[in-house]
């Protein structure tokens, strides 16, 4: 028996010294088996968090649109400065009508004797903007002619020009204390006044010229004797 056991012994020390080296193999061939296994996962999972977070690629602009930008831009801020004409400059104002004179020491007697009515708008009193004044003289003017308004004339009176013009006649005198805040007024045969204090519009005149008519606008005198005392002094 003794000698039975060291053959065991002996055989299990051979098995295990033949199959010892392939046993290693193989445990370290499964090792590394999955310690690759579970590296790959989060090699592909560090790309997509990667891919995910980098910004997407800008496109290229066109090469002519920023100067498309900067002329339209630039079309706009000359526009805007121009005022709404090709040099820049504001327009002039719009002189007075055409065929509308003008009432003066000059013309007081040829206007007077056009007409026994005669519808006065009075410019640079401050009570409109002289384009205005000159807007309503026009229309008038033109309704007046196509209309059948016989006796009728227009003409248009410059207050500030007149009232510091020395020696006016007493007509002149006596009217234009009388027209200081109005825009409109009604001479009639050149003694009598009725001014209008409305609205410098088209609409309200005309009806203030209807109610003139039918008699429910009254006329005022005009003092000459004092206009011409006034006119002595000037």
């Amino acid at each position: 028996w003794g000698y039975l056991l060291v053959l065991l012994c002996l055989g299990a020390g051979g098995a295990a010294f033949l199959f010892g080296d392939e046993l290693r193999q193989w445990y370290a061939k499964l090792s590394k088996a999955a310690a690759a296994g579970a590296a790959r996962p989060s090699a592909s999972s560090s790309s997509s968090s990667s891919s995910s977070s980098s910004p997407p690629p800008r496109q290229a602009e066109p090469a002519d649109g920023g100067a498309e930008r900067t002329g339209s831009s630039s079309a706009s801020d000359g526009r805007a400065s121009g005022g709404g004409n090709g040099n820049g400059s504001r327009a002039a104002p719009a002189g007075p009508p055409p065929g509308v004179p003008q009432l003066s020491e000059q013309t007081l007697e040829p206007i007077l004797a056009g007409g026994s009515y005669v519808l006065l708008f009075v410019t640079n009193t401050g009570v409109a903007e002289r384009s205005t004044v000159h807007s309503l003289a026009a229309h008038f003017d033109a309704e007046l002619r196509g209309g059948e308004r016989r006796g009728w004339s227009v003409a248009l009176l410059d207050y500030s020009a007149e009232s510091t013009r020395p020696g006016k006649p007493p007509l002149l005198a006596a009217l234009l204390p009388r027209v200081r805040h109005s825009v409109a007024c009604v001479l009639r045969k050149g003694c009598k006044l009725a001014t209008f204090g409305g609205t410098a519009a088209p609409r309200p005149i005309d009806d203030w010229l209807a109610s003139l008519r039918m008699g429910e606008v009254s006329w005022a005198e005009l003092d000459l004797a004092a206009g011409s005392g006034e006119a002595s002094r000037a």
